[in-house]
């Protein structure tokens, strides 16, 4: 080949490639602009359902926090207007919007609503307070917390909130321990998912929290959290799961077993292909099945050679 024809070949192919990036790069921008202004859409039907004299209480609520997440002013002004209004739900509304707004008249409006006849509006406004961090903020949460005959969503809520916006270590340490004390001791498993994933969400490191996923998962009992407890540990690379996923990769539950499965390339167990092998063979759930082999495939292919263990070069 002579070499002007094959420097017009460089050339036309770096053209070709540069002109693919540039589409792709055109295609990222037009999805992003795409996504922008689908989320305006529904933004500017969100302020045609405040003006509506029709409007669901549903379709009201949920415009009010929409717009009031955005700071949007008229939001404000719509949710002062309905906070007396006769639908619990439109209430609660106005109490998880106007958190986001932090003048005198917005907090006297949460403020009012933190002692509204029904749980749901007080629990919305509870969750109101922890859009933004303050001190005022904070003392509100205390105020609560003081109450006589406040129930355990209560709690739970204004303690989540106090472990987000808390201005002193103390206070985020006494909320912490008190969500963990809670999802412990719920009476009930639904209660327990509640709490744990309120405190998973504030203090997913916390080594208080990975002891606590460790015990519902001794326990066993609490089959709507395995999966999260053990994702969740599996990231934290933590020592007793590792040395429990042949166990937990014979629960009942697929959930269960799939993150199990799914686990097994982060932790690496000594048994992991055995429990790749009866995942595939034997399960009798579809997902488990899928993807046992496609972490079977993922740790034979991650490194040089076939056969070769990704566990034994990437994990140490």
């Amino acid at each position: 080949m002579k070499k002007s024809a094959l420097i017009q070949g460089i050339v036309i192919s770096a053209i070709l490639s540069a002109l693919a990036i540039m589409k792709y790069m055109d295609l990222g921008r037009n999805q992003v602009d795409t996504e922008k202004e689908r989320y305006e859409r529904v933004l500017s039907q969100d302020r045609k359902i405040l003006k509506s004299r029709n409007a669901s209480d549903a379709d009201v609520n949920s415009a009010l926090i929409r717009l009031g997440s955005e700071n949007e002013l008229f939001a404000r002004s719509e949710s002062l207007k309905r906070i007396r209004s006769e639908s619990k739900l439109v209430r609660a509304g106005v109490g998880n919007a106007l958190g986001f707004f932090d003048d005198e008249e917005a907090r006297s409006a949460v403020k009012l609503l933190l002692g509204d006849r029904e749980v749901s509006v007080r629990i919305q406004a509870i969750s109101g307070l922890g859009h933004r961090n303050s001190l005022v903020r904070e003392r509100l949460i205390a105020e609560v917390l003081k109450r006589v005959g406040l129930t355990e969503e209560e709690r739970q809520a204004a303690f989540s909130v106090l472990a987000r916006i808390a201005q002193s270590k103390e206070s985020r340490e006494y909320a912490v321990r008190e969500l963990l004390t809670a999802t412990l001791k719920a009476s009930t498993p639904r209660a327990r998912v509640a709490t744990a994933i309120q405190v998973l969400a504030v203090a997913p490191r916390d080594p208080r929290v990975l002891e606590m996923l460790e015990e519902i998962l001794k326990a066993g009992n609490t089959p709507d959290l395995e999966s999260s407890a053990i994702r969740h540990l599996a990231v934290a690379k933590n020592p007793w799961l590792k040395g429990n996923l042949t166990q937990l990769s014979r629960s009942q539950n697929p959930q269960t077993r799939l993150a199990v499965v799914q686990s097994l390339h982060i932790l690496c167990p000594p048994d992991r292909f055995n429990i790749l092998q009866r995942a595939f063979e034997k399960d009798t759930d579809i997902n488990v099945r899928s993807a046992a082999l496609a972490e079977q495939n993922l740790m034979l292919s991650s490194g040089p050679g076939m056969g070769h263990d990704f566990c034994k070069s990437a994990i140490k």
